[in-house]
């Protein structure tokens, strides 16, 4: 569980901090930023941990901060795909929802409503079944953060080798 200001201080410095384009049309968050790197050390604390849930590695992790305007949602999805080239190598993921005013949005897991409030993280394997449903009103922000076993390195020469 994380404290109320540490998810204000996501969600303040959410617009200061550089923007990921996302491709593609899945129904997919309108918004997605990289956090600054003193974020990188707890999430990699909080991605072994989940990893040793799963008996799993982690050498690194990749993290985002997604916001849900009115309308979006995140299809039914596995987190490490074999046709997504940039999911190999990812073991765990997990979500920490940075707040609470909003409607719809929720976060299903393995088909179970997993009724997040806001500081709460839940984590499962990469190739857990997940989806987020449609936001209906407010504003749904989540620190998404995925466990690798891969460095970047490795990944760049696994993509290269096809």
């Amino acid at each position: 569980m994380f404290a109320d200001d540490v998810c204000d201080a996501l969600i303040e410095r959410f617009e200061d901090w550089p923007r990921i384009q996302r491709v593609g049309n899945r129904g997919l968050p309108g918004t997605a930023v990289s956090p600054p790197g003193e974020i990188h050390d707890l999430m990699l604390a909080l991605a072994t941990e989940v990893a040793h849930t799963f008996a799993t590695d982690v050498s690194h992790v990749k993290a985002s901060i997604v916001r849900y305007d009115v309308g979006d949602k995140f299809a039914r999805h596995r987190d490490m795909e074999r046709h997504w080239p940039f999911s190999y190598g990812r073991t765990v993921s997990f979500s920490l929802l940075l707040s609470d005013e909003f409607q719809g949005g929720e976060m299903i897991v393995e088909g179970h409503d997993m009724e997040l409030h806001r500081g709460e993280v839940v984590g499962f394997n990469a190739t857990t079944w997940h989806e987020v449903r449609r936001v209906t009103g407010g504003q749904r922000y989540v620190l998404v953060v995925f466990g690798h076993w891969l460095s970047d390195a490795e990944l760049e020469q696994v993509n290269a080798a096809g």
